[in-house]
């Protein structure tokens, strides 16, 4: 027989002594003191001498009896002797394993944690039997949290099969969602029963969410936290600086690599950091090397990309990051998209020109737009070629001429019906570029509704424009990194900024989901961008800006500042390709299925989700195809690392310890830190224990208040406090 609580136990049984030292302190011999009639009380002593001694006896065995009663019932017994196995009932283990992106981190012998998990999680399998009704259940970690066997099964062989066919996945341990997925159990009628949850408590492990709480008939059973930190690096991100490249002459943009270690930082380190251009064969096209400082957690690098090896690349491709290879290889590579295009076809939605070309006091917002885009000039057309402008009427705008679009800027949105800019909010969702300016004249603007109810629901426009008298631009305090459109231009931009003034603009407060890449000296926003919002509220694909003045030298003299060629060039060019259908999402959340996708394909060709507006949480890293009934690719989606699941520092047992108290207080026991250790066996009997703990506990229990009740009536006839005594004759 085994103790949940041995130390309780050993207080109870040494509480026994209490009546020993009692009764012996009661015994201690007295002076006699002779006087007359002595001698007839101790005649009447002798004679009641062994019955008195008996009592005595009597006394001292309840009274001990009744502590050693309540010792057994505050130490809970469990009977593991095979022999008792008929007054033991049945028990239901819940077993958690910490699946994470973290669980491959390699051990001595290049042992993963999650082995150990596993190896530990089926030596308590053995210690059941599925015959007497023993039930188990098996919840894996990794975001989201997924319940592989559940309900509880007394099919112990198929559990023992989904334990060894786990791998490690690429999201971070949600232990609130764990034990959420419980719910149904937690909800019926609780029977008692144990969580065991097998994890080193590494990198984001306690959730900031409180613990669900379990039933008080339920204990916890985990494995102690890790001690020993792990070095470890992984990728952040992989940025290429420009997302479109346009032109043969045009492919050698650099990327940045940023890398993160954890575990020991106290000294300088370095690693090589590779470029592979993923395909049919993976091929080379940058090399470098991220070095950290002491004390230095994050670090990047900046490597060219070999031009001569994109050539031959054309479309959508994926950009592939690797740092070199440590004892956690989950996190050690990310992927981008980057398409190459020979040209980018723009369309420019303001007043059609007819006949000559106007002079330059006559031009519009679209004259403008058109000699940004594509220079007249032969040294600028070199600089900033490979876009084709056209025009589009903005009052007939129609599906087919959006299709030969990449992007679209529209200088009159007052021309643009309500129809219109229904078909821009759907080009913007098939992965377009969609830029609106204020309309020129400086009245009410009664577009603003319907613009904001097709493309930018989380903003909010004024319909009269304010008068600003010349104020100047500038960047925001904190550059979003969400949607980096002005990213190349960000060293230089607030000087650019400060030289543009402001006459009028729109009134815009940016909402949730919109980012500010510009604002006035008030701080009023003055460019924002976000993604559009599809029927079922997604944000992954497609790209929307607003720009709060018309391009008119009565609201702004932008168009006639240095900063109106790159502030159009770059929002164009990495517009498009933020707006494209390459997907970039980190592993654990869900990538939108758009309207005619209807599945997730890996590379192997195995279906990852079906259907739906959105597929649920991704585990796995990796490039996935989105495919339409027919089985043709829609676009590509990027499942990456989650960057948080590669921290390789551990919790602090007080951390874990608080956490896990808020789901079950006063019922958290822990693992030895390997199988054997001491107090292992009986946080493993806590892990098993069923209804015999219980059971036995509640009848030690009764028979306490049954001496009790013995011990006072004995008490009570012992004393002989209800014999009166003899009348005197």
């Amino acid at each position: 027989m085994g103790l949940l609580n041995p130390i309780l136990f050993g207080l109870g049984l040494g509480c026994v002594a209490i009546p020993i030292l009692i009764h012996l302190l009661m015994r201690r011999r007295r002076k006699p003191v002779r006087w007359a009639a002595m001698r007839f009380l101790e005649e009447a002593w002798r004679r009641q001498r062994r019955r008195l001694r008996l009592e005595r006896w009597l006394l001292l065995a309840a009274r001990c009896l009744l502590v050693a009663l309540l010792a057994v019932a505050f130490g809970r017994p469990i009977l593991r002797a095979a022999g008792l196995a008929g007054v033991r009932g049945p028990k239901t283990v819940h077993v958690v394993i910490d699946d994470s992106l973290v669980s491959a981190l390699e051990g001595e012998g290049g042992r993963r944690a999650i082995d150990r998990h596993k190896d530990r999680a089926k030596a308590l399998l053995a210690t059941l039997d599925g015959s007497r009704g023993d039930r188990v259940s098996l919840l894996t970690l990794a975001t989201p949290a997924e319940a592989l066997v559940f309900p509880p099964s007394s099919d112990l062989g198929a559990v023992s099969r989904a334990i060894d066919a786990l791998t490690p996945r690429a999201s971070r341990g949600d232990f609130a969602g764990a034990l959420a997925a419980l719910g149904e159990e937690i909800n019926e009628e609780p029977s008692p029963a144990s969580v065991v949850v097998f994890t080193d408590w590494r990198g984001p492990s306690v959730p900031a969410a409180p613990a669900p709480v379990l039933p008080e008939v339920w204990s916890v059973v985990a494995s102690r936290p890790a001690v020993a930190p792990a070095s470890n690096m992984g990728v952040l991100a992989v940025t290429p600086t420009r997302r479109v490249l346009i032109g043969r002459g045009a492919l050698d943009a650099p990327v940045r690599v940023r890398v993160r270690r954890s575990g020991d930082v106290d000294a300088p380190e370095s690693a090589p950091v590779v470029l592979t251009l993923e395909g049919d064969r993976a091929t080379t096209v940058g090399q470098g090397a991220v070095r950290f400082e002491a004390g230095q957690r994050e670090a990047s690098v900046t490597i060219g990309v070999d031009a001569s090896a994109l050539r031959a690349a054309e479309g959508r491709v994926v950009l592939r990051a690797s740092v070199g290879s440590d004892a956690l290889p989950r996190d050690d590579q990310r992927r981008a998209v980057v398409t190459i295009r020979d040209e980018l076809s723009v369309g420019i939605a303001g007043v059609r020109r007819f006949g000559s070309a106007p002079s330059v006091r006559e031009f519009q917002g679209a004259d403008w737009l058109r000699v940004a885009l594509a220079p007249t000039e032969d040294a600028l057309r070199r600089a900033t070629g490979g876009i084709e402008a056209s025009e589009v009427d903005p009052s007939a705008i129609e599906r087919a001429s959006l299709d030969a679009l990449d992007a679209i800027w529209v200088t009159r949105p007052d021309r643009v019906s309500d129809e219109g800019w229904t078909r821009l909010g759907r080009f913007a969702s098939d992965g377009n570029l969609v830029v609106v300016t204020a309309a020129p004249s400086t009245g009410p603007q009664g577009w603003t509704e319907a613009f904001v109810r097709a493309l930018m629901p989380g903003v909010t426009i004024d319909r009269e424009p304010k008068e600003f008298d010349g104020g100047s631009l500038q960047l925001p305090r904190v550059t979003p990194e969400q949607l980096p459109l002005l990213d190349l231009l960000r060293a230089e931009l607030d000087d650019l900024a400060r030289s543009v003034s402001v006459e009028w603009a729109l009134a815009v407060r940016a909402g949730e989901g919109c980012e500010t890449l510009v604002e006035l000296e008030d701080g009023t926003p003055w460019i924002i961008a976000a993604r559009p919002t599809d029927v079922g509220g997604s944000r992954e694909r497609g790209a929307v800006v607003l720009i709060g003045s018309a391009i008119d030298l009565e609201w702004t003299d932008l168009a006639a500042r240095a900063l109106m060629v790159p502030l159009v060039q770059e929002i164009t060019r990495q517009g498009v390709g933020l707006a494209g259908e390459g997907r970039e999402v980190v592993a654990g959340a869900p990538a939108a299925l758009r309207g005619g996708e209807v599945a997730l394909v890996a590379q192997d060709g195995r279906q990852v989700s079906r259907t739906g507006s959105e597929s649920r949480g991704l585990r796995d890293a990796g490039v996935l195809r989105a495919v339409d009934p027919r089985g043709a690719t829609r676009g590509l989606v990027i499942v990456n690392p989650d960057a948080e699941a590669g921290r390789t520092d551990p919790t602090t047992p007080e951390e874990a310890q608080a956490w896990l108290e808020r789901a079950a207080p006063d019922r958290v026991f822990w693992l030895g830190d390997e199988p054997g250790d001491a107090g292992e066996d009986e946080a493993i009997e806590a892990a098993v224990a069923g209804d015999s703990g219980g059971v036995l506990t509640v009848w030690a229990l009764v028979l306490a208040i049954v001496v009790a009740l013995v011990e006072v009536v004995l008490a009570r006839v012992f004393s002989h406090a209800d014999q009166a005594p003899a009348k005197a004759k």
